[in-house]
């Protein structure tokens, strides 16, 4: 689509599915600022970094954003053409292109560019925040501006008004999306809001645009499977959350409200999928189902075929609590970032013809960013790599509990 002249590429949520889902919300400041002046025709190029979140052409002259508290966070320069870069200032230091942080606190970095760049005519700031947003989403203008998902500001000049030739400062056209597990709610300090949702902001001075975004609450689904006996299959989604596999009886995520959840079933050698029941899925036939997160939703898979029986079968159950998130792995048993609860099968003891003690299991936890390291409550020990053993002489419930760092 093209309005005054800017091409604007529209965005959907979809695009930016990419930023992490699900964790936890621990964050340090991280603020980058470039010299000398954009408008001074004197150096220009842009920063950006990995994980997303400062993204600065070469027109910007500042961004900040919040990342996960203790992440390392890589920085790296790129000239304009004619342009060379000088060196870092602040918490990096030092000539080479790329740069490493630890966000063990608020950093704040410079970057110094050289040589020769175009001058902006009249040259007028852009400043575009997040205000008060308790979710998250990105702010775009095609070709000039990024605010990503962890980008909180972020400062661009455009051209401002030409006196002499009677003309006006640049029209510019912001268009933003909700990261997953948000959405938007509302912009200030437009000229014009589109009835397609966008930003019209006309530089005559100086301006500020803020986009805000709302947190969606969570809602619980469940995915049970019918008894192992009848037929070995799993069940996923997408986002990521349920991960039912085999013998996995049943499997909670907590997902955000109004998410279109893709369920996928996946039959084992020899097994079919008879049905859905319950929910948006019931009845349904096909391999796969969407489910809309307006309410917490509970779906059954069903199974058919041949299986090789777990006799007998002990149920081991594994809870997550605590304030952060994390994913749980074990033999069998995946309870991702969104993942609440889970329950799965394994060989219990055997006492004909020969004894034999139950399956051992060995789970393993790895925090999400911004969330410790797991804690385990219901384990026989803990192993020296910080995992939960457990035997399944009978039924066991094991709970990983993360926190968010402090």
């Amino acid at each position: 689509m093209r309005r005054h002249g800017i091409v604007i590429c529209a965005a959907t949520a979809a695009a930016f599915l990419a930023v992490p889902i699900g964790q936890a919300t621990a964050n340090q400041v991280l603020t980058l600022t470039k010299s000398p002046s954009v408008s001074s025709g004197k150096g220009a190029g842009s920063v950006s970094s990995k994980p997303k979140g400062i993204k600065c052409g070469a027109t910007c002259s500042k961004a900040v954003a919040s990342l996960y508290k203790e992440a390392n966070v890589g920085l790296t320069a790129k000239p304009s053409t004619g342009s060379t870069f000088v060196e870092w200032t602040g918490a990096c230091s030092g000539s080479a292109l790329t740069c490493t942080i630890k966000m063990d606190e608020a950093k704040e970095v410079g970057a110094v560019f050289g040589g020769i760049s175009r001058e902006i005519l009249n040259p007028t700031a852009l400043t575009v925040t997040k205000g008060e947003s308790t979710g998250r989403g990105a702010v775009k203008v095609y070709g000039s501006l990024d605010c990503e998902a962890n980008c909180t500001e972020t400062t661009v000049y455009y051209p401002g008004p030409n006196v002499e030739k009677g003309k006006p400062g640049r029209t510019v056209i912001l268009e933003q999306a909700p990261a997953f597990g948000s959405e938007f709610a509302g912009w200030e300090g437009c000229d014009e809001v589109t009835e397609t949702g966008y930003c019209v902001v006309t530089m005559e001075s100086a301006r500020t645009v803020t986009a805000e975004y709302a947190a969606l609450p969570n809602v619980d689904l469940t995915v049970e499977k019918n008894a192992y006996a009848n037929g070995a299959g799993k069940v996923i989604s997408k986002p990521k959350g349920i991960n039912c596999a085999a013998t996995c009886t049943t499997q909670s995520a907590a997902m955000p409200e109004g998410t279109s959840v893709l369920l996928t079933a996946k039959p084992g050698k020899e097994t079919e999928l008879v049905e859905w029941q319950g929910g948006d899925c019931d009845e349904g036939k096909s391999l796969t189902c969407t489910v809309t997160m307006d309410e917490a939703e509970e779906v059954t898979a069903v199974f058919k075929g041949p299986v090789m029986k777990i006799e007998p079968a002990e149920t081991l159950t594994l809870l997550k609590a605590g304030s952060g998130f994390g994913t749980v792995k074990a033999a069998g048993l995946v309870c991702e970032a969104l993942c609440t609860s889970t329950s799965v099968l394994y060989q219990g003891p055997i006492t004909l013809p020969k004894a034999k003690p139950g399956k051992t299991v060995i789970l393993k936890g790895a925090p999400a960013p911004g969330s410790h390291a797991v804690e385990w409550s219901g384990c026989d020990s803990i192993d020296e790599e910080g995992s939960c053993v457990v035997t399944m002489e009978s039924s066991r419930k094991v709970t990983a509990t993360f926190d968010e760092l402090e």
